[in-house]
């Protein structure tokens, strides 16, 4: 049985990860509220969890690896503070024991740079406090993984889309069409490269079966190539127009915004062998559904 300490695990993707590692996984989980998490796996995973102040209880004997996903999402000093805090104890305690770490960081880190696609070679240039939270840890990764000497990798995520994921424009987009049964586009060249939250967890899944030594120490993880928002619309409107048999017209305002969203993540599928299985339709289509179910339930 293969063990991992997972922070984060409260999180979207921390517990997509969870849920589709398999029961032959046991997890370590970090999390604010560890009785949330142990209630919604119940027996189904072997699954330990912990609070932050409770790091030093842990157990580090057997572990293959540790996936590092809790970091603060909104804007705030104190909290990007904490999060990069709780770093630093983590890579102290696992570091010493030269465990394999896969920092999560984010695509945020390239800001908008204007030579696309970005590469892991390009320059980072974070543009809020977000992105210079996750330059910073990516830096105590590296830091820590040359002072200790462990196999380690930062991880730049795309932004990812799926049931949750309420504030991203794909789930917007869908809510509007199935209420206000248009849509209204401003803009329409903007780019949009995100990745479904089920192919964010059986990618880094994919690289945890690749031999720690062998991980480059910063990869891009996302799809192949990015959609136009207005693109991008087009989708929705024929998914949602098909479920509920109707046409889903768009008001297109056309206007000069830019907006670049575009990442190489080729190294990361040659290495792992691996690439996205979900369509931006097939996320569509559960997001849609997801609504379609809680609006029906709601009446």
């Amino acid at each position: 049985m293969r063990r991992f300490l997972i922070t984060g695990a409260n999180g979207l993707l921390g517990r997509e990860i969870i849920a589709r590692a398999g029961k032959e996984t046991q997890f370590v989980a970090l999390t604010h509220d560890p009785e949330k998490l142990q209630r919604q796996f119940s027996s189904e995973i072997s699954l330990l969890c912990y609070r932050w102040d409770q790091l030093d209880q842990i157990s580090l004997d057997g572990m293959d690896a540790v996936i590092h996903c809790g970091f603060a999402r909104e804007e705030s000093g104190a909290a990007l503070q904490s999060s990069l805090a709780n770093t630093a104890n983590l890579l102290e305690k696992t570091g010493a024991k030269k465990i394999p770490f896969v920092g999560i960081s984010s695509r945020s880190v390239y800001g908008q740079q204007e030579n696309i696609p970005w590469t892991e070679d390009t320059p980072v240039s974070p543009v809020n406090m977000y992105a210079l939270g996750k330059c910073a840890q990516e830096l105590l990764v590296k830091e820590a993984g040359k002072l200790n000497g462990f196999p380690y990798t930062n991880i730049r995520l795309a932004g990812l889309i799926g049931i949750g994921m309420d504030a991203r424009v794909v789930s917007k987009m869908t809510k509007s069409a199935i209420e206000n049964g248009m849509l209204k586009v401003v803009g329409g060249s903007q780019q949009f490269a995100m990745l479904d939250i089920r192919d964010a967890a059986q990618g880094v899944l994919a690289l945890l079966q690749l031999p720690a030594e062998k991980w480059k120490h910063t990869y891009n993880l996302g799809v192949e190539a990015p959609y136009s928002l207005i693109e991008m619309a087009k989708i929705v409107a024929q998914v949602v127009g098909e479920k509920l048999a109707t046409e889903i017209p768009i008001q297109h305002e056309k206007k000069d915004i830019s907006l670049l969203d575009y990442m190489d993540c080729s190294a990361f599928y040659r290495d792992t062998n691996w690439r996205p299985m979900h369509t931006l339709r097939d996320t569509v289509k559960q997001i849609m559904d997801f609504y379609v179910d809680q609006q029906r339930d709601n009446s």
